[in-house]
């Protein structure tokens, strides 16, 4: 279980065009979480995400878009690090990581709706166990 002080969406969601094969439409945002050192970060996300409706993962929520990626809207997550920073003089050590959060869907509007749900469910993570 890792202790999550906040998540919070750093910019709106953004289309940034289609996927490597051409017939996907992508939105994407970024996401920063300021929480425990964890080595789960992208598999809590996902938990938070399908709790909130948004998909389900290893189905709708990917972990890596190096596997095929079905018609269905989807939300794939990718790590892009994060940095060490200290609280209350060492006496709690958290991490905070950015992920990208990419949803694709067949249409622009599908995609778009999808983006928008996980930036909500993702804006609302507060003092939280995942």
């Amino acid at each position: 279980m890792t202790r999550y002080q906040y998540t919070r969406p750093l910019q709106e969601p953004y289309t940034t065009g289609y996927d490597e094969t051409g017939r996907r439409v992508v939105v994407t945002f970024d996401v920063a979480s300021h929480q425990e050192a964890s080595t789960t970060t992208l598999a809590d996300l996902g938990a938070l995400l399908q709790a909130a409706g948004v998909g389900t993962v290893g189905t709708s929520i990917l972990f890596t878009s190096r596997v095929s990626i079905p018609d269905a809207p989807t939300v794939v997550l990718r790590d892009l690090g994060g940095v060490d920073v200290s609280v209350q003089e060492q006496v709690h050590r958290f991490r905070q990581c950015v992920t990208r959060v990419e949803a694709s869907a067949l249409t622009l509007s599908a995609a778009k709706t999808l983006a928008w749900q996980a930036y909500h469910a993702l804006e609302v993570v507060h003092n939280q166990d995942v």
